[in-house]
């Protein structure tokens, strides 16, 4: 039997698109589903979000913020369904080990 280690996910406290394919690669998990929304995950999201968290003043528009809101929602949709289609395949059983 195969255990896997402890705290093999590391998000390193700020998800981009760098974790987010080193995430996908340890669950097995396709990661070009989300290649063509890159630049919204580390530009429109983690920047501003870095920006904000070390207090720096940042004008959001409120369309753009809404916008923003649906996307990252439809990302963490299809990475949830990513997760449950490899459990309900037991596509686990052929993950990356370190």
């Amino acid at each position: 039997m195969r255990f896997l280690c402890k705290n093999i996910i590391n998000t390193r406290s700020n998800l981009s698109t760098k974790v987010l394919k080193e995430i996908s690669w340890r669950l097995g998990l396709e990661y070009k589903i989300f290649e063509h929304k890159e630049k919204l995950i580390d530009v429109r999201l983690v920047r501003k979000r870095n920006h904000i968290a070390h207090g720096e003043a940042l004008k959001v528009d409120g369309k753009d913020f809404i916008d923003l809101g649906d996307e990252v929602i439809k990302l963490m949709s299809t990475f949830h369904n990513l997760i449950e289609n490899s459990a309900i395949c037991e596509q686990y059983k052929n993950v990356n080990t370190p």
